[in-house]
């Protein structure tokens, strides 16, 4: 079994194409796999007060930079229900944020939170709560040390060979050509894999 994590910036086509594909792999029995997405934000969050984070969780986002922080903190809260459902939350919010150019609102989150049967009081509470907001600062932490901000990366993790690779910079046809070489016409020549780590992270939830 191998563990996908897959890192990218927020409210970009490119992001949302290949959470699709990644999904898709799944869904389809293409791939037997563990997928977590791990969205990016920007590195100056993980600098401010906990006043400060706390403050921004709360009001309207007033920047891309804001938004992508209040999307990352509702797909956390999103996580307590599993790693599926957030996924799907994640990838509806996108479709609508950047395919369809929804403005983001409450309204929003709660509309994508009812439609995908969650426990809509409790994700709307955690969505602002300490612990979430205290969780996605400790995952942004780990993604500065490790994966140093270069996105996309697809993060593939093997527990028979207690090995971990890290595929920078990826695009769309190279995930096919990872995933599903036997389809690939012609070859594609995949980004060069970085061996970072050779045993679980337990930050990564």
């Amino acid at each position: 079994m191998l563990d996908v994590y897959h890192f990218d910036q927020l409210l970009t086509k490119q992001c949302l194409e290949l959470e699709k594909y990644l999904q898709y792999l799944i869904d389809s029995n293409q791939r037997v796999m563990h997928l977590r997405f791990v969205p990016v934000i920007d590195e100056q969050f993980l600098s401010f007060s906990k006043h400060e984070q706390i403050k921004m969780a709360q009001q309207p986002p007033v920047n891309r930079q804001q938004l992508a922080y209040r999307l990352a903190l509702d797909f956390k809260a999103a996580q307590l229900e599993g790693n599926k459902k957030a996924r799907h939350f994640l990838m509806h919010m996108q479709e609508a944020l950047v395919a369809k150019h929804k403005d983001y609102s409450e309204d929003l989150v709660q509309e994508v939170a009812e439609f995908l049967d969650m426990d809509t009081d409790d994700f709307l509470h955690n969505r602002m709560d300490i612990d979430t907001i205290n969780a996605l600062i400790a995952e942004q932490s780990y993604v500065k040390d490790n994966i140093a901000h270069t996105t996309p990366s697809i993060l593939i993790e093997n527990y028979r060979q207690n090995l971990a690779e890290c595929f920078r910079n990826c695009t769309l046809q190279d995930l096919k050509a990872l995933f599903e070489p036997d389809a690939q016409t012609p070859p594609t020549n995949l980004p060069a894999a970085h061996t970072i780590f050779s045993k679980k992270s337990p930050k990564l939830v």
